[in-house]
């Protein structure tokens, strides 16, 4: 069972990411969307890291 699937059981409509600019081309290719513009996140080196929100409707079971 993939993530996705296991949401779908959980009761779950959308899947939200916040996704590196890097990543971006693996999310579409996946079926995510953009849902706003590039905004500025952080990570475990501190603020300023460039990230992309994306999100997934779920199909029903």
């Amino acid at each position: 069972m993939c993530f996705e699937e296991a949401c779908v059981l959980e009761g779950s409509t959308v899947i939200r990411v916040a996704a590196t600019l890097y990543a971006v081309p693996f999310y579409l290719a996946m079926g995510y969307k953009r849902s706003t513009g590039v905004r500025s996140g952080w990570s475990f080196e501190g603020h300023g890291l460039k990230v992309q929100p994306m999100r997934k409707v779920l199909a029903k079971a």
